[in-house]
């Protein structure tokens, strides 16, 4: 009889070889569609337009006999002709090993690139180094290539992702950038600042994420009173700053929402503080009720006016955070920092969640139509009056380029004296008129 540690391998090797088996998708497959048509708000128009039609047939085209990275991919290209950020084959919520396995390394994203912020073992020589290529793909191609399979209402959003498509096998092997054997090295090069090369082979494992070296940094501006606390209130600027960090409109296990929102409005009502900065920029979504009793007492205190209250906001401010964020444009005269939201003004919500019967995979179709800013808005997203985007040098260097420019900014006289014409057609503002690219986008 073989050993425990023999028999774990064993087991282990051919729970590896099954993860990868092709299967038949197809019944799961048409009901999905179906399911689009009949949930989604524009479920019949989604239906009818040529780029779902022919994302379908490709889908229809493999689902009979592929594995379920391919098939993963082929279903996020169908998913996303509905062009919602909330319809959406979810990945990266899979307990699958394509999925949830991870190669030894952590990817964050910053304005110049992806950089490596952690790593173990072989991954460590890539450590403090921007990714340029994935198995002799470039980077930025590999992202693009990525976006194509998610649902999003702007850019931003495959942006907010593309790091962690990096880390876990299946985008690699469903986009052909990988062999569908999960025991397969994947090489992963980098470079330095001055443009030298590292190289790594690297293999993914259930372990991936753990143990990892991270690079040293310095400490940011804004800390919670405790790790992994997501709504937290900092004093800066000598205390003439309130910086509000809503990390997520739900409630912690040891502090309510309601309670969080009191300690805000009664350190609001410090006569010291001058500036009100709320910062949005980890949020993805909640309950958007939650903020309600906070918008309505910033909305009447004496911080909204120009210059009185900022909104910082990067690519995973989105769902009930990109609600939040459009009442806040909507009826204050908050001022909008840091990077574009990762949602729209006017976006779709309330997804249905479920799972593929065959396939296990998560997926979401949306079900309402939230309209926070007016009709005519026809923007996918805000744009900051105040460009920030964090760079690599500044996360080593433990500085907040968009909390700094939020902490300094002053309102000039155009902005004060055309409040009205904010107020009237938000979108029309000079900001909401730029253009930006990320990292993968064409500059």
């Amino acid at each position: 009889m073989p050993g425990k540690s023999m028999l774990a391998g064993a087991i282990g090797a051919a729970f590896i070889a099954s993860a990868s088996l092709a299967a038949d998708y197809r019944a799961e497959a048409t009901k999905i569609v179906s399911e689009i048509e009949t949930l989604h708000p524009r479920g019949r128009e989604i239906a009818e337009s040529e780029r779902f039609m022919h994302a379908r047939d490709g889908l229809m085209a493999i689902a009979g006999d592929t594995d379920v990275a391919h098939y993963a991919v082929a279903l996020g290209r169908m998913f996303a002709t509905a062009e919602d950020g909330h319809t959406n084959a979810l990945g990266f919520y899979s307990d699958l090993p394509e999925f949830a396995w991870r190669y030894p390394i952590e990817i964050k994203r910053f304005d110049d690139g992806l950089y490596v912020v952690a790593a173990k073992e072989e991954g460590s020589i890539l450590l403090g180094r921007r990714i340029v290529s994935v198995n002799g793909e470039p980077v930025d191609a590999f992202v693009r290539r990525f976006a194509e399979t998610m649902g999003y209402d702007n850019p931003a959003w495959p942006a907010n992702w593309a790091p962690h498509a990096l880390m876990r096998p299946g985008w690699l092997i469903g986009l052909d950038v990988a062999s569908p054997d999960l025991a397969a090295p994947v090489e992963f090069v980098a470079v330095d600042k001055r443009g030298r090369k590292a190289k790594a082979q690297l293999r993914a494992g259930q372990d991936g994420r753990e143990g990892l070296t991270r690079i040293a940094a310095g400490a940011p501006a804004l800390q919670p009173d405790r790790e992994g606390r997501e709504n937290y209130v900092n004093r800066l600027a000598g205390g003439q700053a309130l910086a509000v960090v809503i990390g997520a409109m739900a409630d912690e296990e040891d502090k309510t929402f309601e309670t969080f929102t009191r300690e805000v409005i009664a350190a609001m009502e410090d006569p010291a503080v001058e500036r009100l900065i709320v910062d949005l920029r980890n949020n993805g979504g909640g309950n958007n009720l939650l903020t309600e009793p906070l918008r309505r007492m910033i909305v009447k205190s004496r911080f909204n006016h120009p210059g009185g209250v900022y909104v910082l906001t990067a690519p995973q401010t989105f769902s009930a955070a990109m609600n939040f964020a459009t009442r806040l444009e909507r009826e204050t005269d908050a001022l909008f920092v840091g990077e574009p939201t990762g949602g729209a003004p006017n976006h779709f919500g309330d997804p249905k969640f479920a799972s593929g019967e065959a396939s296990t995979l998560p997926y979401i179709i949306s079900t309402l139509r939230w309209q926070d800013s007016p009709p005519l808005d026809p923007r996918r997203r805000i744009l900051p009056d105040i460009p920030a985007a964090p760079i690599f040098a500044d996360f080593v260097a433990g500085k907040d380029r968009a909390l700094d420019a939020a902490l300094a900014h002053e309102p000039d006289a155009d902005m004060i004296e055309k409040w009205w014409l904010r107020a009237m057609q938000p979108w029309e503002r000079a900001s909401q008129k730029a253009d930006w690219k990320f990292f993968f986008e064409t500059r």
